[in-house]
């Protein structure tokens, strides 16, 4: 509890601060521009900086660390420190995490196939049965029944789908030369949802990710967030209301014409570069 660090000598505390998937961006700049919530940084602390900066935020931790050595605090980190840790989990660690859970199946899912295959057959050797380990291939389809797990069956593929095309690769356009200024000064939005299109709704998401973006700083980012879900849901509803033949390409043109809209109200960007994926279910 923060009231039991207050009782405790300075030399007596260690304080672990983080984020989703580990990042730790924003508790940093909180403590380096002295906005966190819950305790400040004072002289003489030491701050220990172990992420790994994502692509678009070495800027921005330059400029809290500069914050930092202001307040006379000591900061140890970098790539000549050894500090910084992988943004994934060892071998150990990932025993260690199967032996606390112990699940009835395990689904790999993040990697390449060796990488997926291998993280199976590290649990097996923890002592899961090969059986309840299920490897999948991109686009399978997996029917898995809550009552009666282990009659699992794979029901089908959904085909691939291009993401980004590469006809123009290599031709830089004024429109082109314009994207990327916009990358580099307001980051990436990618959103991704799945469609079914015979019930004429959204399957699954919408997922939201975000790169390199003032937005994630934003401490009205939570409800921004909530607020283009609730834009997706409500374009997608628009699509199939308004039109009988529906394709993602229109689903996903109508998504961005209005999110492009709210993002520009909210954070004043002029041209935020939004990306926005549509998985066909049929």
């Amino acid at each position: 509890k923060t009231e039991d660090l207050l009782k405790a000598k300075p030399e007596e505390v260690l304080i672990i601060v983080a984020e989703e998937e580990g990042r730790g961006i924003k508790p940093f700049l909180e403590l380096s521009y002295r906005r966190h919530p819950d305790f400040d940084l004072e002289k003489d602390d030491v701050v220990i900086i172990s992420i790994d900066p994502s692509l678009g935020t070495t800027r921005l931790i330059a400029n809290a660390v500069d914050q930092t050595f202001l307040q006379g605090v000591k900061v140890i980190g970098g790539r000549d420190a050894l500090v910084q840790t992988g943004a994934y989990a060892c071998q150990e660690e990932l025993k260690f995490m199967y032996n606390l859970t112990k699940p009835r199946f395990f689904l790999p899912a993040n990697g390449e196939v060796r990488q997926i295959v291998t993280h199976g057959w590290l649990l097996c050797q923890s002592g899961l049965n090969p059986k309840q380990v299920i490897i999948l291939e991109n686009g399978n389809l997996l029917d898995f029944n809550l009552s009666s797990p282990e009659k699992y069956s794979f029901s089908g593929q959904i085909p691939n789908i291009a993401v980004s095309s590469s006809k123009e690769q290599g031709v830089i356009t004024e429109e082109s030369l314009k994207e990327r200024f916009s990358l580099a000064e307001d980051g990436l939005l990618n959103v991704y949802l799945s469609v079914d299109f015979q019930e004429r709704a959204i399957l699954a998401g919408p997922e939201l990710e975000i790169f390199a973006s003032p937005l994630k700083e934003d401490p009205r980012w939570g409800k921004t967030k909530d607020l283009i879900k609730q834009e997706v849901h409500r374009s997608v509803k628009f699509c199939f209301e308004r039109n009988q033949s529906v394709s993602e390409k229109l689903i996903s043109r109508v998504i961005k014409e209005s999110l492009l809209r709210i993002v520009r109200k909210i954070s004043g960007m002029s041209q935020p570069v939004i990306s926005v994926i549509v998985q066909a279910i049929n």
